[in-house]
């Protein structure tokens, strides 16, 4: 008795995921404060009813972020004045694969840093390297991983 309810609930619970419409962000969107400071003119715009306390936020095609979302993630790449290095540095992927069907990127990413305590006299100095990969399969799956090593 208690096995049959327990395969009719969990039946049930099947059926009832497979009819509900769900949400989920596909597009790449940076988790940064920085990031979405940008795009607080159009979240905090008042004919806009947007919940902003949700991260991140959900890009769609007819959304209110749109615009500015594809303004900020588009770099210029008509911009060929500078030379390949700093195209590298600002504006493109180190690796990058793109097709219909799917897109893939990698980057490096360095931050090194140096301080000074005035009270010990003493330098010091922050040594971060790290990797980030990610890219898309189709239009409904996106992924991103990044890993970071500190001296």
């Amino acid at each position: 008795m208690i096995k049959r309810n327990l395969f009719g609930n969990l039946l049930l619970f099947g059926l009832l995921c497979l009819c509900i419409n769900g949400f989920s962000q596909v597009s790449y969107l940076p988790y940064s404060y920085q990031f979405y400071q940008k795009l607080n003119a159009e979240t905090y715009n008042s004919p806009n009813s947007f919940h902003t306390s949700l991260k991140p936020y959900i890009i769609t095609d007819t959304g209110v972020l749109k615009h500015k979302y594809d303004s900020l993630m588009t770099p210029n790449p008509a911009d060929t004045t500078k030379g390949i290095i700093y195209q590298l540095w600002f504006n493109r992927h180190l690796l990058q694969e793109e097709t219909k069907d799917y897109t893939i990127f990698l980057d490096v990413i360095p931050d090194f840093e140096e301080g000074h305590e005035f009270k010990e006299k003493v330098s010091t100095w922050i040594n971060t390297r790290g990797v980030q990969l990610g890219g898309t399969v189709g239009k409904n799956f996106f992924f991103y991983s990044s890993l970071y090593e500190n001296q």
